[in-house]
């Protein structure tokens, strides 16, 4: 199917694709939920991602660098954790270097802190 740059298409049901699909415009996606899933293969974009929302990662890996940047004068990271593990782990190779547990207590150098760094 093909739809000519000026024109507009409407569906009002369900729109299976078997193949690939191709948009040399803007995509936008209403709702409560919008889910890709696949067995393989990548996600990938040549541009900026922006979330509005909140990032979940399930995997252990991020890639060589990770970065957060920010400009304005709000906080840049939050890390809230409801449990009882550690907050933070930091490695190097495979020794831990510095540690923040559950409580608050800071370890650099040993991974079981006994008290807050002050």
């Amino acid at each position: 199917m093909t739809v000519a740059a000026n024109q507009q298409t409407v569906l009002g049901g369900t729109l299976d694709v078997a193949g690939n699909s191709f948009l040399a415009g803007n995509l936008t996606i209403g709702g409560d939920k919008v889910t890709v899933s696949s067995t393989t293969g990548d996600i990938s974009t040549e541009g900026n991602l922006t979330l509005g929302g909140t990032l979940i990662v399930g995997g252990s890996q991020f890639g060589a660098t990770t970065t957060l940047t920010a400009t304005g004068t709000n906080t840049i990271l939050t890390v809230r954790q409801g449990g009882a593990g550690d907050l933070f782990n930091a490695y190097d190779g495979g020794t831990e270097v510095f540690t923040i547990i559950d409580g608050g207590n800071v370890g650099i150098g040993t991974s079981t802190p006994v008290a807050n760094l002050a």
